[in-house]
C-alpha cells in the first residue's frame, strides 16, 4: 500500500468533506498518530536498526545515535549478547575490575546542558583490547508513509493495521464520538495481533541519570 492508496482508502471510508481533513494537512496528521501508536508498541522493521560501536583498548563506554528509544540486545558477530544492567550496577560491580572482554552493559540517557539527551552505552570490564559489537535498538523517528510515498514495511506487510489505526485516529480528528468507540476496539484488536505475531514491543529499558 502506497501514501496514495491510503490516502484514497480513508477518504472512501470516512464519509466526511471537511476541509480541514480532506486537505493533505489533516490526512497526514492521524496518519502520523496512527504510526506512533504502532511503533510505540510494535517492533517491526521499520523501527528497528542496527549500528555498531568500537571500542579500543581500556574503553569503558561508547556513544550511541540520539535517536534511541529502547536497546534490544549488544552483540559481536557469532557470540552471545551482553548482559543488560543498570548504570549503577555497572558502577558499583566494575569500578575497580581488571580489563577483559566485555560481558555487560548499560545504556545510560542523559540530559546535557543545552537540554538535549546524550545516549551512552556503558560496558564491564573495561576492554583488554579492541572490539567491535552490534548494537540493536528501536529507533525514535521510523520512516513514516507521508514521506516514504512508495510505502514502509509496515503499509507494504500490515496494511490493515495501518489503516485501522488511521480510521480511528481520523474518527478522534472529526469528533465521531458515535463511532470512536468501534474504531478503537478494531485498531487495538489488529495491533495486538500484530504484536502477538512479532513477540516483542517497544519498552524501554533505560535508567535515566
Amino acid at each position: 500500500m502506497t501514501y496514495a492508496d491510503l490516502i484514497a482508502w480513508v477518504k472512501d471510508a470516512v464519509d466526511s468533506t471537511e476541509d480541514r481533513f480532506i486537505g493533505a494537512t489533516g490526512l497526514d496528521i492521524c496518519i502520523a498518530n496512527a504510526e506512533r501508536s504502532i511503533y510505540g508498541q510494535a517492533i517491526i522493521p521499520d523501527n528497528r536498526v542496527t549500528t555498531t560501536v568500537t571500542l579500543s583498548s581500556g574503553d569503558g563506554s561508547a556513544p550511541l545515535p540520539v535517536n534511541v528509544g529502547a536497546i534490544l540486545q549488544v552483540f559481536q558477530t557469532g557470540a552471545r549478547p551482553l548482559l543488560r544492567r543498570t548504570p549503577s550496577y555497572m558502577r558499583e560491580m566494575f569500578w575497580n575490575c581488571a580489563a577483559g572482554a566485555p560481558t555487560d552493559y548499560a545504556w545510560l540517557r542523559s540530559v546535557v546542558a543545552s537540554g538535549s539527551t546524550s545516549n551512552t552505552l556503558l560496558f564491564g570490564p573495561v576492554t583488554n583490547g579492541a572490539y567491535t559489537f552490534n548494537v540493536e535498538y528501536v529507533t525514535t523517528d521510523p520512516p513514516s508513509i507521508v514521506t516514504q510515498t512508495a510505502g514502509t514495511w509496515l503499509s507494504q506487510n500490515q496494511p490493515n493495521v495501518l489503516r485501522k489505526q488511521v480510521l480511528y485516529e481520523a474518527s478522534i480528528f472529526l469528533k465521531m464520538s458515535e463511532l470512536m468507540q468501534g474504531y478503537k476496539a478494531d485498531a487495538d484488536a489488529a495491533l495486538g495481533a500484530l504484536t502477538q505475531m512479532l513477540g516483542a514491543t517497544a519498552s524501554s529499558d533505560e535508567e535515566k541519570s
